[in-house]
């Protein structure tokens, strides 16, 4: 699911494993600040599973954050 607005957008993703019966979630957001674009990704895991969160064997979230200056 994606939000496209004039000031950026917003998109989630989940996912279910039915082996594990463990999910993950994504949620991405990106916004235009005058000469720069700003954007964060929110990964969580609710277990081990495909969607787990770099080599742990449990739950766990991931949090980032970047800019990119915009080109002129």
């Amino acid at each position: 699911m994606k939000l496209t607005q004039g000031w950026g957008d917003i998109g989630a993703m989940v996912g279910y494993d039915t082996v594990t019966e463990e999910w993950g979630a994504k949620l991405v957001g990106n916004a235009k600040f005058g000469m720069f674009d700003v954007g964060a990704h929110l990964f969580y895991a609710s277990g081990p599973s495909i969607y787990t969160i770099g080599r742990s064997s449990t739950n766990g979230s991931e949090f980032s954050v970047w800019h990119t200056p915009r080109p002129t």
